[in-house]
């Protein structure tokens, strides 16, 4: 008869208090992908606690949290973190380095906390439109600038932030790149057919926007996969092998049409040649081949389990000078690529974490209506690809945004029924 009455006096709290707290917590983060970084902090900082909030008061209900049962994505994250947390027994780090690189890690915890606080399609559709809300205004104001029209709210124009709203030309044509791939899949969301052409013009426009406004090549490369893609799921599956040469078709094409694009990846290979030729790092490319040469030789010391979380910066500073350069030079906070930094700080067992945890992500996807699953595939390729020359998941805004669009889709996908008949091709 108490547990009855207790359970009784807390189910208005459930019922219009914790949902609300969700979704306002929720929204929040999906909306602040699009805002200056401190946004991004403050509504991080605000969902964990959150959570933690909602956790405890569900804890006293007969209503338990979103269930989290037969996802292998949040497996392999807290496993990961685990063992990169364990790794401060050996790391060659201070207790302060290795803290701040656990805390950069630990932005993968979102991912799970978004799926377990999002309940409903309705609530994920709030997320989503919140989402693609703070990246029309990223979208919105680099044409404003584009234009010509000032923005007085924005920070001093900087050669790396040109049409770029609160980030680099680096991070903002990733995040367009990815954000034209959702716009294109997730089109059919919009039941009116009256505006349903609007998504795929806004995937338009950002495509124009990464090739031939921005000069990122990181950018440039991950819009490249994601048109690719998008044409090889659009072809009938007979000719689905032909698609295998897309990205090189759209490459040349991209390249002949785009005077940005042909200089930026001419000057590459000038830069690669230099730094064969002379060891010359004072270029974007060469800066990225000395840390990767300094990042191989670190895993090649210790390859099984690395140097511990956080010990990039001490393992590079130690090679320099070991090899007789300046480590002022170019001391960077990570090598600028995701797997060799998983690499140097937990060696062999830290790429297979890594690995399993895109594996568990593409894994969770395949159950998913065909819409949501070619966007949460879409979304995963452009990390994997970002990954390649940045530290798309370590760095603070990027690394942000893939968690929450992660986050954000994996709870569309679960709370989304599959529309399409048994016989289609899942793929």
């Amino acid at each position: 008869m108490v547990n009855r009455d207790n359970t009784q006096r807390h189910t208005p709290t459930q019922t219009l208090l914790l949902p609300a707290l969700r979704l306002v917590l929720v929204g929040f983060a999906a909306l602040s992908v699009g805002l200056p970084v401190i946004f991004i902090g403050a509504a991080k900082f605000s969902l964990l606690v959150g959570a933690m909030v909602v956790l405890a008061l569900e804890s006293r209900t007969q209503d338990r949290a979103g269930s989290l049962s037969g996802q292998w994505l949040p497996i392999a994250i807290l496993t990961a973190l685990a063992v990169l947390a364990l790794s401060m027994l050996w790391t060659s780090a201070s207790s302060q380095q290795a803290a701040h690189a656990l805390a950069k890690h630990a932005k993968l915890i979102v991912i799970p906390i978004l799926v377990a606080m999002i309940r409903s399609r309705r609530e994920a559709l709030v997320a989503l439109t919140l989402f693609v809300s703070g990246q029309l205004l990223l979208l919105g104001g680099t044409y404003l600038l584009v234009l010509g029209v000032p923005l007085p709210w924005l920070p001093t124009r900087t050669p790396d932030r040109t049409y770029a709203l609160f980030s680099t030309y680096l991070d903002q044509s990733v995040l367009t790149a990815v954000f034209a791939a959702l716009c294109w899949h997730l089109r059919r969301l919009i039941y009116r057919p009256v505006v349903r052409w609007l998504p795929a013009l806004v995937s338009i426009m950002a495509l124009i926007c990464v090739f031939f406004v921005f000069q990122g090549r990181t950018g440039h490369l991950v819009a490249i996969a994601m048109v690719s893609m998008a044409i090889m799921w659009e072809l009938p599956q007979r000719w689905r092998l032909l698609a295998v040469a897309s990205p090189v078709l759209v490459l040349a094409a991209l390249t002949a049409s785009s005077d940005r694009m042909h200089t930026r990846f001419s000057l590459l290979a000038q830069e690669v040649h230099v730094f064969a030729a002379n060891g010359v790092i004072n270029s974007s490319s060469g800066l990225r081949l000395n840390l990767w040469r300094r990042a191989t030789q670190a895993i090649a010391e210790r390859p099984l389990a690395g140097s511990g979380v956080g010990s990039w910066p001490v393992e590079f500073d130690r090679l320099e000078k070991q090899h007789g350069a300046d480590p002022s030079v170019d001391l960077r906070a990570n090598p600028h690529q995701e797997y060799l930094l998983w690499g140097v700080e937990l060696g062999a067992l830290g790429l297979l974490l890594l690995a399993a945890i895109f594996g568990s992500a593409w894994h969770d996807a395949l159950s998913a209506q065909r819409d949501v699953r070619r966007a949460q595939h879409s979304v995963l390729i452009a990390l994997c690809v970002a990954a390649l020359f940045n530290s798309a998941l370590y760095d603070a805004l990027m690394g942000d945004f893939f968690c929450v669009t992660l986050g954000i889709l994996i709870a569309l996908g679960r709370h989304t029924p599959s529309m399409q008949p048994r016989a289609a091709n899942p793929i």
